[in-house]
Protein backbone atom coordinates (compact mmCIF):
# COMPACT_ATOMS: atom_id res chain seq x y z
CA UNK A 1 0.00 0.00 0.00
CA UNK A 2 2.88 2.42 0.91
CA UNK A 3 4.45 1.91 -2.91
CA UNK A 4 0.87 3.01 -4.38
CA UNK A 5 1.02 6.01 -2.29
CA UNK A 6 4.07 6.79 -2.74
CA UNK A 7 3.65 6.39 -7.11
CA UNK A 8 0.95 8.00 -6.68
CA UNK A 9 2.75 10.90 -5.21
CA UNK A 10 5.12 10.78 -7.30
CA UNK A 11 2.58 10.80 -10.35
CA UNK A 12 1.08 13.95 -8.86
CA UNK A 13 3.88 15.92 -8.21
CA UNK A 14 5.64 15.29 -12.14
CA UNK A 15 2.38 16.17 -13.51
CA UNK A 16 2.98 19.35 -13.00
CA UNK A 17 6.23 19.73 -14.56
CA UNK A 18 6.88 21.60 -17.81
CA UNK A 19 8.06 19.33 -20.71
CA UNK A 20 11.02 17.48 -20.74
CA UNK A 21 14.36 19.52 -22.08
CA UNK A 22 15.51 17.50 -24.92
CA UNK A 23 19.72 17.88 -24.71
CA UNK A 24 20.79 17.75 -28.63
CA UNK A 25 24.87 18.14 -28.09
CA UNK A 26 25.72 15.29 -28.48
CA UNK A 27 25.09 13.09 -31.06
CA UNK A 28 25.84 9.12 -31.52
CA UNK A 29 29.16 8.25 -34.17
CA UNK A 30 27.47 5.37 -35.45
CA UNK A 31 24.17 6.33 -37.76
CA UNK A 32 23.74 6.98 -41.46
CA UNK A 33 21.60 9.19 -43.33
CA UNK A 34 18.05 6.96 -44.54
CA UNK A 35 16.86 9.45 -47.24
CA UNK A 36 19.97 9.38 -50.11
CA UNK A 37 17.47 10.21 -53.13
CA UNK A 38 15.73 13.15 -53.61
CA UNK A 39 12.49 12.35 -56.20
CA UNK A 40 10.59 14.60 -57.36
CA UNK A 41 7.37 14.56 -59.17
CA UNK A 42 4.28 16.55 -60.14
CA UNK A 43 0.66 14.91 -59.38
CA UNK A 44 -1.12 15.56 -62.86
CA UNK A 45 -4.08 16.25 -61.07
CA UNK A 46 -5.28 19.20 -58.83
CA UNK A 47 -4.23 20.73 -55.60
CA UNK A 48 -7.32 19.38 -53.67
CA UNK A 49 -7.47 15.63 -55.53
CA UNK A 50 -3.71 15.23 -54.75
CA UNK A 51 -4.36 15.80 -51.42
CA UNK A 52 -6.94 13.20 -51.36
CA UNK A 53 -5.07 10.73 -52.72
CA UNK A 54 -1.74 11.34 -51.17
CA UNK A 55 -3.71 11.20 -48.25
CA UNK A 56 -6.28 8.41 -48.62
CA UNK A 57 -5.36 5.83 -50.51
CA UNK A 58 -1.77 3.78 -51.24
CA UNK A 59 0.20 6.08 -52.70
CA UNK A 60 1.91 8.89 -50.45
CA UNK A 61 4.98 11.62 -50.31
CA UNK A 62 6.62 12.93 -47.82
CA UNK A 63 5.62 16.28 -48.89
CA UNK A 64 3.22 18.10 -51.17
CA UNK A 65 4.15 21.60 -52.77
CA UNK A 66 0.67 23.12 -53.63
CA UNK A 67 0.12 25.42 -56.60
CA UNK A 68 -0.85 28.60 -54.33
CA UNK A 69 -4.62 28.39 -56.20
CA UNK A 70 -7.05 28.97 -53.40
CA UNK A 71 -5.29 27.27 -50.57
CA UNK A 72 -5.93 29.96 -48.54
CA UNK A 73 -8.25 32.80 -49.57
CA UNK A 74 -5.91 36.32 -50.05
CA UNK A 75 -2.57 34.18 -49.97
CA UNK A 76 -1.32 33.13 -53.34
CA UNK A 77 1.89 31.78 -52.36
CA UNK A 78 2.23 27.42 -52.16
CA UNK A 79 1.92 25.89 -49.45
CA UNK A 80 4.44 22.61 -48.28
CA UNK A 81 2.23 19.72 -46.46
CA UNK A 82 4.33 17.43 -44.57
CA UNK A 83 2.62 14.32 -45.34
CA UNK A 84 4.99 11.47 -43.67
CA UNK A 85 7.99 11.97 -41.33
CA UNK A 86 11.26 12.00 -43.22
CA UNK A 87 11.83 8.87 -40.68
CA UNK A 88 9.41 6.70 -42.06
CA UNK A 89 8.93 5.55 -45.71
CA UNK A 90 6.76 7.37 -48.17
CA UNK A 91 5.03 5.19 -51.02
CA UNK A 92 5.98 7.17 -53.75
CA UNK A 93 8.05 5.91 -56.47
CA UNK A 94 6.47 2.12 -56.77
CA UNK A 95 8.57 -0.70 -58.22
CA UNK A 96 11.78 0.97 -59.11
CA UNK A 97 15.38 1.43 -60.23
CA UNK A 98 18.06 3.78 -60.66
CA UNK A 99 21.84 3.35 -61.13
CA UNK A 100 21.97 0.14 -59.06
CA UNK A 101 19.57 0.92 -56.42
CA UNK A 102 16.22 -0.64 -56.31
CA UNK A 103 13.31 -0.34 -53.85
CA UNK A 104 13.81 3.81 -54.05
CA UNK A 105 10.85 4.06 -51.33
CA UNK A 106 13.10 2.59 -48.89
CA UNK A 107 16.37 5.21 -49.37
CA UNK A 108 14.37 8.34 -50.87
CA UNK A 109 12.35 11.52 -50.05
CA UNK A 110 9.72 11.87 -52.04
CA UNK A 111 8.09 15.22 -53.06
CA UNK A 112 4.76 16.17 -54.94
CA UNK A 113 4.06 19.27 -57.23
CA UNK A 114 0.44 19.94 -57.72
CA UNK A 115 0.94 20.41 -61.28
CA UNK A 116 -1.52 19.58 -63.94
CA UNK A 117 1.24 18.70 -66.12
CA UNK A 118 1.79 19.17 -69.85
CA UNK A 119 -1.45 19.68 -71.99
CA UNK A 120 -2.33 19.53 -76.02
CA UNK A 121 -3.26 23.27 -75.91
CA UNK A 122 -1.83 26.48 -77.21
CA UNK A 123 -0.41 27.61 -74.29
CA UNK A 124 0.92 24.03 -73.96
Amino acid sequence: MKKILLALLCLSFFSGCSTLYIDRTYTAKSQDSRAQFLILHYTAIDHPTSLRVLTEQAVSSHYLVSDGANDVPGNEKPIIYQLVDENRRAYHAGVSYWKGHTNLNASSIGIEIVNLGYRDTPEG
